[in-house]
């Protein structure tokens, strides 16, 4: 595939450039010649440049900073506004967050076009896009604090207020808490998701949890919707203890998936406890150990194994049969079955290292 990074088929360069992307820090032989695709002058084909530099991104080559700062402050940066998880192998536009998600410490150079793009955007897609990029890079996105809070103003004021949260006491700080009680107020009436999703930020943001709880506390008695009240109350920790028989209950309603996950992360936030947790979060990881088909939430269960340490020994089969599997663990048949691999890889062997550390959870 490397080889094809020089064909005279723009659409081979194009699947060459997004094939080494996909295989990320294994590309690394090849980093020379994507740096060379990422410019005008190195790569005529405009959509294969976008996954050149997308490719140098994922090895950790800093090379695609420059070209995606000129990219940044063209008035079409040329890459999509949502991220495509579609099966199969298609060369798709990229979309911002895919290329830039993990650029967080180049955001010095990065944020000045940016932070130009967010006034002058062309319509909700990409304040959206742009508002996700900055929560991506968490507090490293606190210059661009003026221009999320003029959004605030916006369709996109859901967006821009999870950037503000995800940024953290400095955007605490800046947000005058008269706007943000409006903005709770009335929220954008178009969006249904609004309220809940204000609600979150907001009590990220000042400390206020009683918004979000009063929308989502009743979820918990819901057929559906339980995970965000669970999230909630993980992030409350030991000052949701109220609520510990109602997640005791969820924990084993459904054997697999993201409620295990999240009502056992609230009930360990909450009680310090993993006796109960890590055996459910155990059943929820095995069958995929077992038989392959891992999905982002086993990924996630793994990840929070390695948080509870020594005590999430009972989980080191499931772990080691991740690791030993002559095939992918994971989703087969897209792009993103490598990635989601190495994830769920690197996230086995750091939960193996940490069951097997002396002493309690970490």
């Amino acid at each position: 595939m490397a080889r094809r990074l020089g064909d005279p088929e723009p659409d081979n360069r194009l699947f060459a450039a997004r094939v080494l992307g996909m295989c990320g820090r294994a590309a690394r032989p090849w980093a020379d010649a994507l740096a060379a695709m990422s410019t005008d002058a190195g790569e005529s084909h405009p959509p294969t440049r976008s996954h050149a530099l997308w490719a140098l991104s994922r090895l950790g080559d800093a090379r695609c900073v420059p070209p995606l700062v000129r990219r940044l402050a063209e008035e079409r940066h040329g890459f999509a506004s949502h991220s495509s998880h579609a099966d199969g192998w298609w060369t798709y536009e990229l979309s911002l967050n895919e290329v830039a998600a993990d650029l967080g410490a180049h955001a010095d150079v990065l944020l000045p076009p940016l932070r130009a793009r967010l006034p002058a955007a062309a319509g909700l897609d990409e304040r959206r896009s742009l508002c996700r990029l900055l929560t991506s890079w968490g507090a490293s996105a606190a210059p661009a604090i003026p221009e999320l809070l003029a959004l605030l103003d916006t369709d996109a004021a859901v967006w821009a207020l999870d950037a503000l949260a995800a940024i953290g006491p400095e955007a605490s700080k800046a947000v005058p808490p008269e706007r943000l009680r409006a903005l709770l107020d009335a929220p954008p009436t178009d969006q249904p998701f609004a309220p809940r999703s204000l609600a979150l930020a907001y009590g990220r943001l000042t400390g206020d949890r009683e918004p979000a709880l009063r929308l989502l506390l009743p979820q918990l008695g819901e057929p559906y919707g339980q995970e965000g009240a669970a999230t909630l109350l993980a992030e409350l920790g030991p000052a949701a203890v109220p609520h510990v028989g109602q997640l005791r209950e969820l924990l084993t309603r459904h054997a697999q998936g993201w409620l295990p996950l999240r009502a056992g992360e609230a009930l360990w936030r909450i009680t310090g406890r993993t006796d109960e947790v890590v055996p459910a979060l155990v059943r929820a990881i095995t069958p995929f150990a077992e038989r392959g088909g891992a999905y982002p939430a086993v990924i996630e269960t793994v990840r929070l194994l390695a948080k509870m340490g020594a005590d999430a020994a009972p989980a080191r089969p499931a772990l080691r049969a991740f690791l030993d599997a002559d095939e992918r663990p994971v989703r087969h048949g897209t792009w993103r079955s490598v990635p989601e691999d190495d994830a769920l890889c690197e996230a086995a062997r750091a939960a193996l290292l940490a069951a097997s550390a002396p002493g309690g959870a970490a």
